[in-house]
């Protein structure tokens, strides 16, 4: 939650449909969502080997696409929107997107005992 200013700011960079609605207090542009295509969605990771160089190759297409349609599945159930997610989407996809990528909190327990018992003394 601390993160979604600078999330969603990277999101709206990304994202380049915008879709008018009719009121929505909660949005950072008054009256306006911003819609990710799925060439957006790939766009957005394709520099992931930068910052995760050996996690990238997990999120190779066919992952990215998964994760693109169970969110987009769920947010046209919900909002009849289909042409692209929606930011609360994209965060649901970006989420089990770190677990197919092994970041989720249970590599970093795991590096961080692995680091903690290599610095120890014999």
């Amino acid at each position: 939650r601390e993160q979604d200013q600078a999330l969603r700011s990277l999101f709206n960079k990304a994202a380049g449909t915008t879709l008018a609605v009719a009121v929505d207090t909660a949005s950072s542009e008054a009256g306006q969502d911003r819609l990710m295509t799925r060439a957006e969605f790939h766009a957005f990771f394709a520099d992931l080997h930068l910052a995760e160089p050996t996690r990238y190759k997990k999120a190779t297409a066919e992952v990215l696409d998964m994760r693109y349609d169970e969110a987009l599945r769920i947010q046209a159930d919900c909002t009849k929107i289909d042409s692209g997610l929606l930011f609360w989407s994209f965060k649901a996809a970006l989420n089990n997107i770190t677990g197919d990528i092994r970041l989720g909190w249970s590599a970093v327990v795991r590096c961080t005992v692995q680091v903690s018992a290599g610095s120890e003394s014999p």
